[in-house]
């Protein structure tokens, strides 16, 4: 297996010994073409880091304040008892173990996030029912400095030497566009694997987060906003609500796959309508629609909830 010298001198696997196969069905939707990474040739054995600068570096700690807010309170109620954050999601809870997640996510517009606010559409695979504490996300984000944080945490260790995190996405045209998220457990290390576009671009290593060593009680798909308490939540998704009979005028997730515990590839995520959050549902919203492949509509304006 390749590795490379890593942080403190730990070698580090540059691929995973395993990922799991993508699923053969193609969605409806697969009209919409990837998303383009801005790339780098960075040298052989060499990883590409994106510099952050101070307007990031306070992003990011505020982004991380306003999930510590909400993880000091243990069960799921309006906007998690923080007054400013927001979920339109769906949850598969497991009576078992899954071992990844996966989705085509649309990369959505959005000129109107205030300063302090942010939107974010993710795949989440965690061992909390609410996403917030013992999690790994990935996804993409529209803040106001412009900019996602990525490995300003430390733990994620980034092995791509061409696709940098925190770079913007572009699209090839007007059309919507989608980027593919995958995160998966290595079988043979036990490192949680993002995959982006099919390319390996890192992983978490396994003890980074205890609780999911032995794979993820929960997988989640959807959508998260913040702002202040007293002001206008920020726009989901494209900034409407998801229509079923119309999904595709919304932002969407489609593809959405999941690994068991047991040996195998990806298989759609089943359809769990028990399943679905949603914070201030007359500004957000999220339903599932048929997309041969397990697919969601999700979205909203924002506004005073």
């Amino acid at each position: 297996m390749p590795i490379s010298r890593g942080v403190h001198g730990r070698l580090a696997p540059l691929r995973p010994t395993s990922f799991p196969k993508e699923f053969d069905k193609k969605p409806s939707s697969n009209i919409f073409k990837r998303a383009i990474l801005k790339q780098v040739d960075c040298p052989e054995g060499t990883v590409p880091i994106k510099r952050v600068g101070k307007e990031e570096l306070r992003a990011a700690i505020f982004f991380s304040e306003s999930i510590l807010r909400s993880r000091r309170n243990e069960i799921h109620t309006q906007a998690f008892k923080d007054p400013g954050l927001f979920q339109a999601a769906v949850t598969k809870l497991s009576n078992g173990v899954y071992r990844g997640a996966k989705a085509d996510i649309s990369v959505e517009k959005l000129n109107n996030i205030a300063a302090g606010h942010y939107s974010a559409s993710l795949v989440w695979v965690t061992d909390d029912p609410n996403g917030y504490t013992q999690s790994l996300w990935a996804g993409w984000m529209t803040d106001e400095s412009g900019g996602c944080f990525n490995t300003y945490c430390s733990g994620f260790v980034v092995t791509s030497k061409s696709n940098p995190l925190g770079v913007p996405l572009r699209g090839p045209g007007a059309q919507k566009y989608v980027v593919g998220i995958s995160i998966a457990q290595d079988k043979g290390t036990g490192h949680w694997w993002l995959n982006v576009n099919g390319e390996s671009i890192g992983y978490w290593p396994k003890g980074l987060i205890p609780a999911l060593d032995d794979g993820a009680s929960n997988l989640i798909w959807g959508s998260v906003t913040y702002g202040g308490s007293r002001e206008a939540s920020s726009p989901m998704g494209n900034g409407i609500l998801p229509d079923a009979s119309e999904p595709l005028k919304s932002g969407i997730l489609t593809s959405m796959g999941v690994v068991s515990s047991s040996p195998g590839g990806f298989v759609d995520a089943p359809v769990d309508q028990s399943g679905i959050k949603v914070d201030c549902n007359t500004h957000y919203g999220v339903t599932y629609f048929n997309d041969k492949t397990t697919a969601i509509a999700y979205g909203g304006p924002g506004g005073l909830c």
